[in-house]
Parts: structure tokens; C-alpha cells; sequence
């Protein structure tokens, strides 16, 4: 709670913490504790969904129990596999592709009418993304899909399309904007 008042009294900063699957706070009874043990005008929540999940939880379940706590938040999929394996990061995938229900979190969020930063977080998405067939960022300024070997385009472009695939995953037409998503 200290760190957090001096943050925000003195720098405008709200502190979160983003649990990690290996890190001091990584599973929904950890965060839960946490949650408990601090004051939420201080200390908050920056949850990554992927890693909820690898870490035991239901990401849908955490953002609902803790959505006015969350400060940041990192929008990550992952395959459906068994939370003990080593190697998580190949059960990483791009976003829309895995398990997680993003179009529902996203509706908690804006229950909340939410104004933080959302990541999309890809790990090592890039690696995998040829058999996937999902456009994204090799060395900018290629892209390249399953059926196209990369190609120059501009940031710009690549920009747009990513949003545009972002958008479809969360269930809104590629002409919305962020703040017209259901």
C-alpha cells in the first residue's frame, strides 16, 4: 500500500501487479490475497489473461471479480493444455485463435466503462504465426499470411490490418472503433 499512495500522491502513477506463472503472484489464490491485504485506492490489478489461466484461474472469472481493481490489462490466448507443463510458450496463440472468451471480458470491462491501457500481447506468436496463417510483424516493414510469403508493406497498413483482426476477434466490424465495441 505504501509504494502504491506514494505513486499515486507524488507521480499520478496507479500501481498494479501482473501475475506471471513463475512469479511471486501467479495463481487466483495469490491474487486473491493480495487483492484482500491492499487498499484499493493504492494497489490494483494489470492482469494478463493467458497467464490466469496457466496459473490455475478462469481469466473471465478474475476480470468479473476484481473489474473495478483493474488498471491494466494484457489480452493474451492460449490453448487449452495442462497447466504444469514446461514450455508454456508454445501453447500461446494469437489472439482469437485460443480458448479465451475476449468479446465477454471486454464486455466486463466496459461494465466498468474502463479507460486503461489494453495490450494485446503476443509472446512468441510471431514465431508461429505461418501456420496459423494470422498477418504479423516479421522485421517491419513484411508481413505475411499462410498462403503468401512476405511481402513489403507499410507500418501503416500492417497497423490497420492487425487492428482490423483484433476487432473481428472482439466481435465488432473492421470500420468500429474502440469505443463502439459490444
Amino acid at each position: 500500500n505504501q509504494v502504491g499512495r506514494i505513486a499515486l500522491e507524488q507521480y499520478g502513477i496507479q500501481t498494479g501487479v501482473h501475475n506471471h506463472v513463475g512469479g511471486l503472484i501467479e495463481n487466483p489464490r495469490q491474487i486473491d490475497q493480495l487483492m484482500e491485504e491492499t487498499d484499493p485506492r493504492y494497489f490494483n490489478l494489470s492482469p494478463d489473461t493467458a497467464q490466469i489461466w496457466m496459473g490455475g484461474g478462469d481469466p473471465l472469472r478474475m476480470l468479473k471479480k476484481y473489474k473495478r481493481r483493474i488498471v491494466y490489462i494484457h489480452y493474451k490466448d492460449i490453448r487449452a493444455y495442462h497447466r504444469g507443463l514446461k514450455g508454456y510458450l508454445d501453447n500461446v496463440i494469437e489472439l482469437g485463435r485460443g480458448i479465451l472468451d475476449f468479446p465477454a471480458m471486454h464486455r466486463i470491462l466496459k461494465s466498468v466503462n474502463y479507460q486503461g491501457w489494453i495490450t494485446i500481447d503476443l509472446d512468441n506468436a510471431r514465431r508461429v504465426a505461418a501456420a496459423g496463417g494470422i498477418i504479423m510483424p516479421l522485421s517491419p516493414p513484411f508481413y505475411m499470411t499462410a498462403d503468401r510469403p512476405p511481402r513489403e508493406v507499410s507500418m501503416t497498413d500492417l497497423l490497420d490490418a492487425f487492428v482490423d483482426r483484433v476487432l473481428a476477434v472482439l466481435g465488432a466490424p473492421a470500420a468500429a472503433n474502440w469505443e463502439t465495441i459490444a
